[in-house]
């Protein structure tokens, strides 16, 4: 099971949840997951995590920041072009989102570590081919924001 969820991103599991959530479960437990869930809309909308997604500019048709539920990875193994790849993994400032919540910094922190942690990625990543998803997949999965803070000392 672990080796399964590091094959995908933020923006799958985001995905996945919200399919989960929307799938009718055995009565009893349906509806405290829903109100939950329509607790925390009422707080923060569903709409807001566009602002960490990617652009799309041939995949979605639009140039505006959002989360597009593309299709696997493995759909574009074939692609001779990289740009809609990029767009499928454009979502990386959620995986430095989901990284600040796991190492529990403050939303001010993401901001000024992102730009940090998205160069890393694509250091890590620049000599990979590019059709090589699945080690590009796993790099966003292993972005850890803790070890950027020493970068807010030099700001």
């Amino acid at each position: 099971m672990t080796s399964a969820l590091s094959l995908l991103t933020a923006s799958d599991l985001v995905y996945l949840a919200d399919s989960f959530i929307k799938t009718p479960l055995p009565k009893g437990n349906s509806a405290a997951l829903l109100a939950a869930y329509e607790a925390e809309l009422r707080q923060v909308p569903l709409q807001q995590l566009d602002y960490f997604g990617g652009i799309h500019t041939e995949s979605g048709g639009c140039a505006h920041p959002h989360l597009l539920n593309s299709v696997p990875y493995e759909e574009y193994a074939d692609q001779i072009f990289p740009t809609p790849l990029a767009e499928r993994m454009s979502d990386i400032l959620l995986e430095v989102v989901e990284s600040a919540d796991r190492s529990n910094l403050p939303v001010e922190a993401v901001g000024l570590l992102a730009e940090s942690a998205v160069r890393r990625f694509f250091e890590k990543t620049r000599n990979t081919p590019r059709e090589d998803w699945l080690s590009a997949a796993q790099v966003m999965g292993q972005i850890d924001l803790a070890s950027f803070v020493s970068v807010l000392e030099d700001r």
